[in-house]
């Protein structure tokens, strides 16, 4: 996490990720997805200018989001 973590809740049910975290520029945070099955940068929605990257696991269903923030301030995510 790169800034200062404010709220992380994972939904198993629907699979969706929210985050919320202050963000520094450039500051890369990483955030595991149990399950990366049904997710693509068009149900991905981040609150500031940033760049996304999204990478599975070879053999299981999970893996990470990368954010990278372009801005400073309250970065809200999510994914799913």
């Amino acid at each position: 996490m790169a800034g200062s973590l404010q709220s992380y809740r994972y939904d198993y049910d629907n699979k969706k990720l929210a985050a919320k975290w202050e963000a520094r520029k450039d500051g890369i945070t990483t955030l595991y997805m149990p399950d990366l099955s049904a997710i693509y940068k068009s149900n991905l929605a981040v609150s500031r200018k940033s760049k996304v990257n999204i990478e599975s696991f070879e053999d299981a269903s999970g893996g990470f989001v990368t954010i990278t923030a372009l801005e400073d301030g309250m970065v809200e995510a999510v994914i799913g």
